[in-house]
């Protein structure tokens, strides 16, 4: 498993990956691939962009994506996706991920990361188990237009 910055070439396929896995189970949500590219390009775009993925022979198994941002006197940055492809699930290859992300990010100075996940999804007891918590008195709202 070889793990290295995302770069522009590489993000198709990223896109595949999310697409993917996306569509099937537990979220089965409609990602096509063109919506799929639509999302990420729109991170990778943007500034700020920092995204690492796990290959092996077959391609990219896993990834992670987000922005660093300003925070008060310091950066924060802001997990926007995270993706392992389903048959590489429970092998520590997403952990192995976001400790490389810990690792780059504190050379950069970054201050946190902060991210958002559903509390029903197996996600949301990873992050806890890599040792992300809720943070004190925020929650999370949203007006439906």
């Amino acid at each position: 498993m070889n793990i290295k910055q995302i770069t522009e070439p590489q993000l198709q396929e990223c896109v595949q990956l999310y697409q993917q896995t996306f569509s099937g189970e537990p979220w089965n949500e409609p990602w096509t691939e063109e919506r799929a590219f639509e999302r990420l390009n729109h991170f990778y775009q943007s500034r700020g962009f920092i995204g690492l993925g796990a290959w092996n022979e077959e391609g990219c198994c896993a990834f992670t994506l987000g922005n660093r941002e300003p925070f008060l006197d310091r950066q924060a940055f802001y997990l926007r996706e995270m993706c392992v492809k389903p048959d590489f699930q429970r092998q520590g290859i997403g952990r192995r991920l976001l400790v490389a992300l810990h690792g780059l990010l504190k050379e950069s100075g970054l201050a946190r990361i902060y991210l958002l996940t559903n509390h029903d999804y197996a996600a949301y007891d990873f992050y806890k188990k890599i040792g992300y918590k809720p943070a004190d008195g925020m929650e999370m709202l949203i007006y439906r237009l």
